[in-house]
């Protein structure tokens, strides 16, 4: 390093070629410095290095139960790199970050979560980029969508942070479904990539979070043993060589008897997000049946949650049972009594705006707080996000824009600004959601989490 400024490096041994792993459940030697560290910097890092290394020999034995092909180089170092222009780089056998993951000071436990999924995102580069490697620039997103999924999903399997899809799905989707819903926007996998600063471009929500939720759609439409099965045969295929879309859709589709092209036509060469509404119609015996409309054209598979009120708590919703439904489907699906909330895409298995219906909206309202799962919550929250974005959940009714109230201005006592005088906004809403008719009494207000 230039200037006397030395990385922070944690070493674990790593393994030849196609012999057994030595890390996790092995013994494991303290974390070393490898290169002279000024003397502020020490107790940080060895403060962390126990945590850092317990993360990595956890994520070292997930990744191998998954991958048929071991890890592919002789080591694995990560060195924490002071002013590190970017969070990390997946150079083959030594992971760079950027100091500001070795803690100086009391953090949050989201902060540590945070640090462990980036050691599990570009610990899957190892194969997914540095094992195989993309052919041009216009499949970066295959490199960073796949660190992505398999860092939030194996941090969640392996260590203790096992709410990740909650951070993902508050910190991360929101920046996908605004990206894909700009003049800028762009398939998550493009066409015609022409040079590197095109290819910069799509260093973006579409790629990382956009991409991500594709593929965990893509897990929960062909199942995890089949994407597993193609994704091995990718790597058996293409180790140490160049691979392009073509040949990853080609290995799953090897693995499966689902037709894996069309689907990614569908999903990765499109733009644009699809909204998901339910239609609830009565049957028989006091019975309901739900129906999911769909505006877009990719196909869906999500849970669907069916929730009750808490006979011993009256603010609180319970799950009677989750339904898995694919869609566009044909026939309404029966859902029988109605349930106070039915919430599609629970679990956040896809990648689509939800809307709610006259009575699950007053629900949310009311019981949000209610809901026990956080990732349940945060689907129900983007869910509202989205209708406000979209312009289909009206402002409170007793909202009305601030009159112009002039004040001083203390620099220049002759000249007058206008500012807008705080207006005060009820916690009530009227309207919901545009899936259907507009609830005929005021809603109650909305209970935060």
């Amino acid at each position: 390093m230039e200037g006397g400024a030395h990385p922070a490096d944690l070493h674990l041994p790593g393994r030849r070629r196609r012999r057994p792993l030595a890390l996790g459940a092995h013994r494991a030697p303290r974390p070393a410095l490898r290169h002279p560290l000024p003397p502020l910097a020490r107790p940080h890092l060895d403060a962390d290095a126990d945590e850092i290394l317990d993360v990595t020999r956890a994520l070292f034995d997930r990744y191998h139960e998954k991958f048929t092909e071991p890890y592919p180089f002789d080591s694995y170092d990560q060195a924490f790199v002071p002013e590190f222009n970017a969070g990390a780089m997946e150079n083959p056998g030594l992971v760079t970050f950027r100091d500001e993951f070795v803690f100086r000071s009391a953090v949050t436990d989201t902060e540590r979560q945070t640090r462990a999924m980036v050691i599990a995102h570009e610990m899957a580069h190892m194969w997914f980029g540095d094992l195989v490697t993309l052919t041009w620039w216009d499949d970066i997103w295959l490199n960073e969508s796949f660190a992505e999924y398999m860092g939030y999903q194996t941090c969640a399997e392996a260590t203790r942070f096992t709410d990740t899809w909650t951070d993902f799905g508050v910190a991360r989707k929101a920046w996908g479904y605004d990206a894909d819903q700009r003049p800028s926007t762009h398939p998550v996998a493009p066409e015609n990539v022409q040079d590197t600063a095109a290819a910069l471009l799509n260093f973006d929500g579409i790629s990382y979070a956009k991409g991500a939720s594709a593929l965990r759609q893509l897990v929960t439409w062909l199942g995890e043993k089949d994407f597993l099965a193609g994704i091995n045969l990718h790597f058996e295929r293409h180790r140490f060589a160049n691979a392009r879309l073509a040949d990853f859709i080609d290995s799953l589709a090897a693995a499966t008897d689902r037709d894996v092209h069309a689907w990614a036509d569908a999903w990765l060469r499109t733009t644009g997000v699809d909204t998901l509404t339910p239609r609830v119609t009565p049957g028989e015996g006091g019975t309901r049946s739900l129906t999911v409309e769909r505006t877009g054209s990719r196909p869906h598979r999500i849970a669907v949650g069916l929730y009750d009120h808490d006979l011993t708590d009256e603010g609180r919703l319970t799950l009677r049972t989750r339904l898995d439904l694919d869609v566009p489907g044909t026939e309404p699906h029966p859902i029988g009594k109605p349930p106070a909330l039915l919430l599609l895409n629970d679990g956040d298995l896809s990648y689509a705006k939800v809307r709610f219906d006259p009575e699950s909206f007053r629900s949310v309202l009311a019981h949000l707080s209610g809901l026990p799962d956080p990732l349940t919550r945060a689907v129900v929250w983007n869910a509202l996000r989205d209708a406000v974005r979209d312009g289909e959940l009206a402002p409170p009714p007793t909202w009305r824009p601030p009159a112009p109230t002039c004040r001083a201005r203390p620099t220049s006592p002759w000249s007058r600004a206008c500012s807008p005088s705080p207006a005060p906004i009820s916690p009530t809403a009227t309207s919901p959601p545009s899936s259907g008719p507009p609830p005929s009494p005021p809603s109650p207000p909305c209970a935060a989490t």
